[in-house]
């Protein structure tokens, strides 16, 4: 029985294939594209990405709102006018267990010596508040590595949430045109139990889109710790590592990558400043695309051209009055007449539209009446609904899943998850078809029963053609929102894989394959 489903399983692999390479289908979009989208800023009325592993002539469109354009400028981070700048924060507690005190600086100093050709850092420790090395970013590499061969563990909480909170706002105030990433060595540990809270770091990170690597570092007893840290990498889209001195080469070659980066700079289209976060789409060559949210500005006012004064007419000279005074009489008579009868004919006028609106009105409120013919009975009213019959069910696990008429080969099947971005153990899967409901109640295809947020039925993910669409229902209060903007209930928006999707109090990754 195994060697046939197994003959049928290789049978219908080579039949994909060959389907495939004939009709050329490309699976471009549901694959792992190695191009990284590292972050976008919005200035002056332009977007900048900066892609990891994309070449610079790679983008053929620009996508933002309903607006597209192709004036993409395409170049190397190295000739950015801006300097790549790196912020690096030691944990420097007594927490930090002493053998890995000297290889957190022997790192930080192999992270400064992989520098980008136009990139300079700025060193800082962190305990309650953030304790910053140097008064501003540096490319003096041997003082900086000297700075860092001073720093000295001290008996100290550690609080850092709160911290990392308040740096991403005092980079958002600098409104740094250039790309800033951030770098922590860590062993997780949050000493503070009141103070700002992790979802409360969790939108920070999504609306700022900062690349945060975190370098956690083990003491035996922060595997918890270590876990919601590294989640902070992955809300920002960026890598975390495990300190030990087999990986060390590991995060230096991975953090030099940086420095290889692609540019893209596109201005903003006058259509699409509406102001607001916006999703815009990037194209590329080989059919990839990348979605991401973008903050628009509003569109300039243009001031109205000055009318110049009209010129005065000159004034007739008085002309000699031939007609008598009876004569002017009758013509102020005459006006007078005219007046009236305007008068009259807009009342009449006014008259006969008003009966007419009321005639219409007490048509509509008329119910209509049904003939025998219109009034089917619910077996013969097919046109619409479509009839699934006991011989489409197929039952997996118990579960009787309703599928279109036709074979499992004919039917486009794709497997949909949804990964809790602040914690991996939090996953969804399911199959996905035509349509799947997400929300708290059992009966939707993902139940999310432990977010109160969320409503009983919530939003729906549908396909079309292989491009994929959620939406919320129209009853929904608590919006959701796809890479930051949020949803107008019935209003479709394009999700592709590494999406994110916030639903109730929680924000979740998006794989589809």
């Amino acid at each position: 029985m195994e060697r046939k489903l197994l003959k049928q399983i290789q049978s219908l692999t080579t039949m994909l294939v060959i389907i495939l390479f004939l009709t050329g289908y490309s699976l471009t979009v549901f694959s792992e594209s190695p191009i990284k989208l590292m972050t976008a800023l919005t200035y002056e009325g332009k977007v900048k990405v900066y892609l990891r592993d994309a070449a610079i002539n790679q983008v053929v469109s620009y996508q933002i709102g309903n607006e597209i354009t192709e004036e993409i400028l395409g170049y190397l981070v190295a000739d950015d006018a801006y300097d790549i700048r790196t912020l690096i924060m030691v944990d420097n507690s007594f927490s930090i267990p002493k053998n890995y005190r000297s290889l957190v600086k022997d790192e930080v100093k192999a992270i400064i010596d992989a520098h980008g050709p136009n990139e300079k850092f700025r060193l800082a420790t962190f305990d309650e508040n953030i304790v910053y090395l140097s008064d501003q970013y540096s490319n003096d590499y041997t003082s900086l590595k000297n700075v860092v061969d001073s720093i000295e563990n001290k008996d100290q909480e550690t609080y850092l949430t709160d911290v990392l909170y308040s740096v991403i706002d005092e980079l958002n105030g600098e409104k740094y045109q250039g790309y800033t990433r951030i770098i922590i060595f860590s062993d997780g540990v949050d000493n503070k139990p009141i103070g700002v809270t992790r979802e409360e770091l969790n939108k920070k990170i999504e609306e700022s889109q900062y690349p945060i690597y975190t370098i956690g570092i083990k003491t035996g007893k922060n595997d918890s710790e270590l876990e919601n840290m590294f989640a902070i990498s992955r809300l920002a889209s960026c890598e975390y590592f495990m300190l030990e001195e087999s990986e060390t080469g590991i995060i230096t070659e991975t953090t030099a990558k940086d420095a290889d980066m692609t540019v893209y700079e596109i201005t903003i289209p006058e259509e699409a400043k509406i102001g607001g976060k916006q999703n815009s789409k990037l194209t590329f060559t080989d059919g990839t695309e990348i979605i991401f949210a973008v903050d628009t500005p509003f569109r300039s006012k243009t001031e109205p051209e000055p009318v110049p004064d009209p010129e005065p007419e000159p004034k007739p000279e008085p002309q000699p009055q031939e007609s008598e005074p009876v004569e002017i009489v009758e013509e102020e008579k005459s006006n007078s007449i005219l007046t009236l009868g305007l008068i009259a004919f807009v009342v009449i006028a006014i008259i006969i539209v008003a009966a007419i609106i009321i005639i219409i009105f007490r048509k509509k409120r008329r119910p209509e009446v049904i003939s025998e013919s219109d009034n089917l009975q619910p077996e013969q009213q097919y046109d619409r609904t479509e009839i699934m019959s006991n011989e489409s069910k197929h039952v997996r696990d118990g579960t009787v899943l309703m599928t279109p008429e036709g074979t499992d080969d004919e039917v486009k099947k794709y497997r949909f998850t949804l990964t809790d971005a602040a914690d991996s153990s939090r996953s969804f899967r399911c199959e996905l078809i035509n349509e799947i409901k997400v929300g708290r109640q059992a009966d939707n295809d993902i139940v999310l029963s432990d977010d109160t947020a969320v409503h009983g039925h919530h939003a729906k993910v549908i396909v079309e053609d292989g491009t994929f669409y959620i939406t919320d229902l129209k009853d929904v209060k608590n919006h959701s929102s796809v890479n930051g903007v949020a949803l107008k209930p019935g209003i479709r928006q394009l999700i592709v894989t590494n999406s994110k999707i916030t639903i109730g109090r929680h924000t979740y990754v998006v794989s589809i394959s």
